[in-house]
């Protein structure tokens, strides 16, 4: 498994996801992936759950209905496909992170042997849990500073809540 994508999968196992499963979260999400044609997209994707035409469905999202939640179904419809989304975004754990690194860090083209633990906290940690990065990890390891590059070969890193 490619490094970056371990890291995302032991940040995301560390936080609690967040559903768009109201259609209030829904719209809103739609709205920001897909801008003009959220209204198009969102009723496509919503018709099989709801058992009827994108241009019925299109409807609920008039300016004139738009704020109104709906019945019970179709709260269960927005459920529905909120699970089929998957999270749209995750919240750390209260305290934070906790990342282990061991491995070689490349600073001006060299490779430098390190293991260290840092902690990312508060809005930090929300970033990191939406985009985790290693280059947030070095940013934190050295205070800031723009050192690393990157890093050399394959190291070891572990996350754990804070």
């Amino acid at each position: 498994m490619p490094f970056n994508d371990d890291l995302a999968e032991q940040v995301h196992a560390q936080s609690t996801p967040v559903y768009a499963d109201t259609k209030h979260d829904l719209v809103r999400y739609y709205q920001q992936t897909y801008h003009n044609g959220w209204q198009t997209r969102l009723a496509n994707d919503l018709a099989p759950y709801a058992d009827a035409s994108p241009r019925s469905i299109q409807r609920r999202f008039n300016p004139d209905r738009i704020n109104r939640p709906g019945t019970a179904q179709e709260q269960i419809q927005y459920q529905e496909l909120a699970a089929q989304i998957g999270p749209v975004e995750y919240e750390p754990p209260e305290g934070g992170y906790e990342v282990t690194f061991v491995g070689e860090i490349a600073i001006s083209r060299k490779c430098y042997p390190r293991a260290f633990t840092i902690y990312i906290t508060g809005d930090k940690a929300y970033g990191f849990a939406n985009n985790p990065d290693i280059m947030d990890v070095f940013a934190e390891y050295f205070e800031g500073e723009d050192v690393a590059e990157g890093f050399c070969g394959s190291p070891d890193i572990e996350v754990r809540a804070a």
